[in-house]
């Protein structure tokens, strides 16, 4: 049984993605390039595409995993709009809320998750005022 699976419906900029077991540097690399692959497969405006992983099946994971997976979460090429994350345990969701962005929320529940992310809404431009960068955050239309 392989590690990862990724779909995409391009119609709602919405990839989503389940991660399962150990996984290993190799493993984290071949799931960047098919996330990749899939993204490439949305509309021409990709920075407002919607992600859903699904950890729950995920056991935690070794630190070399994750500092390849905080990379890969990091890269502005692929950041989603929003990120949304269904966690069971309790030690993988501690690992998973260092790597988390603004744009990222952890569910209990796929259609939980599902539901936040394809809520309609609006994105703002938030920039440091050091150093001058900006990124788009989505923010929640309640």
């Amino acid at each position: 049984m392989e590690n990862f699976s990724v779909t995409v419906d391009p119609a709602r900029d919405y990839i989503e993605a389940e991660l399962r077991g150990f996984m290993d540097p190799k493993t984290v690399s071949d799931f960047n390039d098919e996330y990749r692959m899939a993204k490439a497969r949305l509309s021409a405006d990709r920075s407002r595409h919607v992600t859903l992983i699904d950890v729950s099946g995920l056991k935690i994971q070794a630190q070399n995993v994750v500092s390849d997976f905080a990379l890969m979460l990091s890269d502005p090429t692929i950041q989603s709009a929003r990120l949304a994350f269904v966690v069971a345990d309790a030690p993988v969701k501690m690992q998973l809320r260092r790597l988390l962005h603004d744009h990222a929320e952890m569910f209990d529940t796929v259609d939980e998750a599902r539901s936040w992310l394809l809520r309609p809404f609006n994105a703002q431009l938030a920039c440091d005022q050091q150093t001058g960068a900006c990124v788009q955050r989505a923010t929640r239309q309640l």
